[in-house]
């Protein structure tokens, strides 16, 4: 599925003053069961919305995945931002996926938001969920 993603306010703010180093600071990628605070561009910790977290077992360990592969480039005066896609097997059923978030691991500040789907998917014993980035990156700063 290719995923569309949303960047949190405070993302920005941090990132300017140095908060976030995005070359060195390691990124996870977490699976939500609503959209509750991650549509809310206000939020800027994950503490703050770990209440909706996909439930741990069965092939998803609470926390998320560390991303991968990750790349920066320059094009014109936009900075692009990508990762090699995230996969979960599930090993039996990871129930009510509907959103993903990344964060930045140690500090817990929210980087953005996805939108896996509108209802509620699950995955039963041996189904994959790939997040496949956008072929432009997961997002750009211009």
């Amino acid at each position: 599925m290719a995923a569309s993603f949303n960047i949190f306010n405070q993302f920005k703010v941090r990132m300017s003053d140095g908060t976030i180093d995005v070359n060195t600071d390691v990124h996870i990628v977490a699976l939500y069961k609503t959209l509750g605070g991650l549509s809310d561009a206000t939020f800027s910790l994950k503490s703050e919305i770990t209440s909706s977290e996909v439930a741990n077992g069965n092939g998803y360990l609470t926390g998320g995945k560390t991303l991968s592969g990750i790349s920066y480039a320059l094009s014109g005066t936009n900075a692009k931002f990508d990762a090699t896609d995230v996969l979960w097997s599930a090993t039996g059923a990871i129930s009510s996926m509907k959103a993903f978030a990344i964060y930045i691991s140690g500090l817990g500040e929210l980087v953005g938001w996805g939108r896996i789907s509108t209802t509620s998917v699950s995955l039963t014993n041996t189904n994959r969920l790939t997040l496949q980035w956008n072929a432009s990156g997961i997002y750009t700063v211009s």
